[in-house]
């Protein structure tokens, strides 16, 4: 497959050598303030040294693998979702020169099975592709299931931690996982700031089904200094 895109070597403040799509947004952070939403990250760490089983993390949207690196610190093993295809690529190749606790899977979390349609974002900024409609200039088909299913299929037993970065298509990733919600009481941190996401909470009532049993923190305030809810779900 002919590369779509140009990459570059970049250090992180972690010590981690991350491949990176020259000129994205993401890349630019890196190499300015050494990773990639500093803030997030040092909160999560801060929430894994308290969290009492660090053995499954599901890193659900893991583009480069930016997250991925802290995760794969923390956890015995994360598995990251990333749909792009080359994007997957790089994402792989990172965890293989890192040698993290990770493995990368090209495929896409919904909640039903199927081929999507996948937006991609070609503004400078990847991180902004998503599988719902856009006038991107680009798409292409890629194939989707539930996480319950990918669990299952992958005998993970219990997931004690789930991140959702999936660009306005977090409310339909975690209609998908409702099982493993339910039987594992994982922490969930995911991106809370548009009508999107809202709309599909509001609708589908998620907050009365899936993550009734949950607390919910308004204390975490993550990316692009937008509003953010961090889900703990206990008993």
């Amino acid at each position: 497959m002919e590369k779509y895109y140009i990459t570059h070597l970049c250090k992180t403040l972690y010590g981690d050598t991350l491949e990176a799509f020259k000129d994205d947004y993401i890349t630019r952070e890196i190499l300015d303030k050494g990773i990639y939403s500093l803030s997030e990250l040092t909160i999560l760490a801060s929430l894994f040294s308290l969290m009492p089983s660090k053995k499954v993390c599901l890193d659900v949207g893991g583009n480069i693998g930016n997250h991925c690196g802290l995760f794969s610190r923390h956890f015995e093993i994360t598995h990251t979702i990333e749909p792009h295809f080359e994007v997957f690529s790089i994402l792989a190749a990172n965890i293989k020169r890192n040698k993290w606790r990770a493995q990368a899977h090209n495929i896409a979390f919904s909640d039903r099975e199927g081929n999507f349609k996948l937006y991609i974002s070609e503004d400078g900024n990847l991180g902004k592709t998503t599988l719902v409609a856009s006038d991107a200039a680009r798409s292409i088909e890629i194939e989707a299931k539930t996480g319950d299913r990918f669990v299952q299929e992958n005998n993970l037993g219990s997931v004690d931690f789930i991140k959702i970065d999936t660009e306005s298509f977090e409310g339909q990733t975690i209609a998908g996982l409702s099982s493993t919600i339910s039987s594992c009481q994982p922490v969930i941190s995911m991106e809370w700031n548009n009508a999107l996401t809202k709309c599909y909470f509001e609708e589908h009532s998620l907050f009365s089904t899936v993550l009734e049993d949950g607390r919910i923190s308004d204390t975490l305030s993550f990316r692009h200094a937008s509003p953010h809810q961090g889900f703990k779900v206990s008993a």
